[in-house]
């Protein structure tokens, strides 16, 4: 216990001492006790399938000089050397002084950063480039994003809810080959870094037109995602989600356009583009399932024919009906038997047994006498 005397000096002049005693809780207990008085441990759960709550312990020193403050008093021992035996003050201009060094050292210890080490935004990890470990010869030529860090949770019959992170990567070396891999763990650093090994383990290589975009125009869903895909001349950029961005800088598709319509989560986006990388028809497989030639005509070539593909079994002798094949798409037969009620039928189930519903095709182009609505024949 410590203790204060103090010398009193009475009414008629006799001198006696008083006793005066300093005790508190805070200054008679160590820091760890004190501590652990804050964290309450008490080791009681706060409901079913909760954990115990612990606090972490703060320095609420850190960053911090003892004895500095407003009022510039030079404190030997503290913020001064110990030979100073005398407690002095700064003058106004040497406080000044002072405080305009401290800021200058706290902005040149500030790191300006770029935009693909930041993300998308201050306050996510989504949209940052994953850096490789110096020497990793498996990721040599391939770039990482990470696409979404999510926090998720699953119960445990010990200790109960579990909370741990999980973030998805994708990975390319933007020449058509990528990779997706989703991981969780206890941190976003390791979960991207699993993440990315996953990636490296499910490569797939995608075909591209010119090097530089999609083969033809697409409307593709997953779900309650859809997207239309629209091919673009060189030069164009990219316009699209900015995880569809990530997605075709790590396949190295320069010119898209994409529209996303309903949920646009991360994930869900992810499957969607990558179902339409998947589901495009190159020109000479369109050529070899149709029987034409495959002819493009450029607006910004003055609408010059160009030959893309021939089909390799020969080219068919009666004209292509293009009516017909716009019919036959499943879009409109699943549109026409809904409208039918033939949806309901018990039959269906056989044909569609996914909860997805029928595939969505590809978009063909209207022909004309569905355009010219006064000239049809219909």
């Amino acid at each position: 216990m410590s203790a204060i005397r103090i010398l009193i000096r009475g009414a008629c002049g006799l001198k006696y001492t008083n006793q005066v005693r300093c005790v508190h809780y805070i200054n008679s207990h160590d820091g760890e006790s004190l501590w652990k008085a804050v964290r309450a441990d008490t080791g009681k759960q706060g409901g079913r399938g909760k954990r115990t709550k612990k606090r972490k312990t703060v320095d609420l020193g850190a960053g911090k000089i003892i004895g500095e403050g407003k009022a510039g008093i030079l404190w030997p021992g503290l913020n001064v050397s110990a030979n100073n035996k005398k407690i002095m003050r700064r003058t106004e201009q040497e406080q000044a002084d002072w405080e305009e060094s401290r800021t200058l050292a706290k902005k040149m210890n500030f790191r300006k950063v770029t935009g693909m080490e930041r993300g998308w935004t201050g306050g996510l990890w989504g949209g940052q480039k994953l850096i490789p470990d110096k020497g990793d010869s498996a990721t040599a030529g391939f770039d990482a994003y990470l696409l979404e860090a999510a926090r998720v949770s699953h119960m445990n019959g010990i200790v109960g809810r579990v909370y741990s992170m999980r973030t998805l990567v994708v990975a390319g070396n933007g020449n058509g080959t990528f990779g997706v891999g989703m991981q969780s763990s206890q941190d976003v650093p390791n979960a991207a870094r699993k993440a990315w090994i996953k990636a490296m383990k499910r490569l797939q290589f995608i075909e591209r037109f010119e090097d530089r975009t999609v083969f033809e125009d697409m409307y593709v869903n997953h779900h309650r995602t859809f997207m239309h895909i629209r091919q673009q001349p060189e030069g164009y950029g990219l316009r699209c989600h900015r995880v569809v961005s990530l997605m075709c800088n790590a396949v190295g598709i320069k010119d898209l356009y994409v529209r996303t319509y309903g949920a646009t989560t991360p994930l869900s986006v992810v499957k969607c583009f990558m179902k339409a990388l998947h589901t495009q028809e190159t020109h000479q497989e369109k050529a070899d399932r149709l029987g034409y030639h495959v002819v493009r005509f450029d607006s910004m070539r003055d609408n010059f024919p160009q030959v893309l593909a021939s089909p390799r079994d020969g080219v068919r002798e009666e004209p292509y009906d293009e009516y017909r094949e716009y019919l036959s798409q499943p879009l409109l037969t699943r549109d026409v038997r809904k409208r039918e009620g033939f949806g309901l039928h018990d039959w269906m189930n056989v044909l569609y047994q996914s909860n997805r519903g029928p595939p969505v095709p590809n978009p063909v182009r209207v022909p004309e006498k569905l355009s010219r609505v006064k000239e049809s024949e219909l």
